[in-house]
């Protein structure tokens, strides 16, 4: 009796291989399918990539990309925050670069009456209020270059340059993400 039950288990074993017992193996593929099979997680990769790389270059691009493409509103929170922040660390390792070799090409004037509106609100706001009104205004990355170009350390504008774009993320997103709630 053991001999039939171990060869009749052996030729159910075979006979409902893939090939052979369709019926049966479909329907256990069917249920075992991976969540991402149809190419979503290559969608989704794409979608935060692109957020990603516009918010490098402007902080204004990567929010209405992110929710155009129905990225929850954190993860743009998060993904155009890391985005801005990149864009500032490569111009502050560059940034630093050109501005040692423009000095020794052109040497910085010195006070007079006639300055610049910039070093003028430079004097008055600091690195503080660059920080916070660059990434609405100019960009992250270009209002990096322009403390870099007046002198600013490298660590301070990081440092103040988080909070600044963090705040303008959140802000600009929420905005945006509620004002298409309200449409809708």
């Amino acid at each position: 009796m053991a001999r039939q039950a171990v060869a009749y288990f052996a030729y159910r074993q075979k006979a409902c291989m893939p090939m052979q017992c369709k019926g049966y193996w479909n329907k256990w593929q069917s249920k075992m399918k991976h969540p991402y099979s149809d190419g979503e997680m290559m969608n989704t990769a794409i979608s935060y990539i692109s957020i990603f790389l516009i918010s490098m270059l402007e902080l204004w691009g990567g929010i209405p990309i992110g929710l155009g493409l129905g990225v929850h509103p954190i993860l743009i929170i998060a993904i155009t925050t890391i985005g801005s922040m990149s864009g500032v660390f490569i111009v502050l390792y560059i940034g630093t670069k050109m501005r040692e070799r423009l000095i020794k090409k052109h040497p910085v004037k010195g006070e007079g009456k006639g300055r610049s509106l910039v070093m003028r609100t430079w004097d008055r706001f600091g690195i503080i209020g660059l920080s916070m009104l660059a990434p609405l205004i100019t960009g992250a990355p270009i209002g990096a270059a322009i403390a870099i170009g007046l002198g600013e350390s490298k660590k301070r504008i990081f440092a103040w340059m988080i909070p600044g774009i963090f705040f303008w993320s959140s802000i600009l997103t929420l905005l945006g993400y509620f004002g298409i709630m309200i449409v809708k």
